[in-house]
């Protein structure tokens, strides 16, 4: 009697099993519900950042964009004006333009003892597998240092065609570890456009089919001039995202899709942004659809009437 009272007030076997298995269940019901907040906090946090990264940087991009000037000498030795602004000057390789890139000069030098006139310039650099967008700043002084002239006059005029080149992009923007990331300016850009607008508000060339230079004539007036508008647009993906394609086996093959979704994405339709285009092509990349979770779209229009 005492053995059977005993054995009533303890747990069977199988009462433990069925205990025990309740206690998993609930613990990983647990885990799963850790697991989905913390992905749910991570994300939310990630796209505030984001917010705030393209926030500021598109603050920076515009100011830059409103100091752009036109020539203040147009009797140079070359027979060109002593400022120019670009976009996919020839002059600087493919591989920087992704798909577009941009440069030019502006009174806003940090150093002017050689004059006011800073170079700047924005452009996606790839690095092993992550892309940045990447800010070229120069004063004058550095710029002559790296054009290798001794000259303390505006370089401008003096290297027509060639002041921004690939030497100029890897000395003065690496964005890299070893160089304290200079020039890094915004992380996992992905693609990056600019189009130079008229007065209407269309998309305008003067350049090829994706080109811009500030001494040929445009949209019917003369040579030197600016557009009037500047279209700036780009495709961010959070850090998860970016990690996941940087740690792909296949992230080399992946990286040279992007690059050319991004160039198929410039369109001369002014009403149709060449992000959004950009997105919409990646939904039919099976392999890259993975990142339209993580990818957000910006643009804004800088006037410089």
């Amino acid at each position: 009697m005492l053995l059977s009272a005993t054995s009533r007030k303890g747990l069977s076997l199988l009462e433990l099993l069925v205990t025990c298995s309740i206690l998993l269940v609930l613990f990983v019901v647990l885990a799963q519900t850790l697991w989905w907040s913390g992905n749910i906090w991570t994300g939310g946090r990630t796209r505030s950042e984001n917010r705030r990264m393209v926030r500021a940087a598109q603050d920076s991009i515009r100011k830059e964009l409103r100091a752009a000037v036109l020539p203040v000498d147009r009797q140079t030795p070359s027979g060109r004006g002593d400022l120019q602004f670009v976009i996919n000057p020839s002059s600087v390789p493919a591989q920087y333009k992704n798909a577009d890139a941009i440069f030019w000069q502006a009174p806003i030098a940090t150093d002017v003892s050689e004059g006011p006139f800073a170079e700047i310039g924005y452009f996606v650099r790839w690095s092993g597998n992550r892309a940045a967008l990447c800010r070229l700043f120069l004063n004058p002084s550095e710029s002559r240092t790296l054009l290798s002239t001794t000259d303390v006059l505006q370089r401008t005029y003096q290297h027509p065609g060639d002041w921004v080149n690939e030497d100029v992009l890897k000395a003065a923007a690496p964005a890299d570890e070893a160089h304290g990331y200079q020039g890094l300016f915004a992380e996992n850009v992905i693609g990056f456009w600019v189009r130079p607008l008229n007065a209407s508000g269309a998309v305008s060339y003067n350049v090829g089919t994706a080109g811009f230079d500030s001494n040929i004539n445009f949209d019917g007036r003369a040579a030197p001039v600016l557009p009037s508008f500047i279209e700036v647009s780009y495709v961010v993906i959070d850090s998860g995202m970016a990690n996941r394609l940087a740690e792909r086996s296949d992230s080399s093959s992946l990286i040279a899709t992007i690059q050319s979704l991004a160039a198929s994405a410039k369109t001369n339709d002014a009403s149709v942004s060449p992000a959004a285009r950009f997105l919409e092509n990646l939904k039919g990349e099976s392999n890259l659809q993975f990142l339209l979770k993580g990818a957000s779209q910006y643009q804004m229009i800088v006037d410089l009437r």
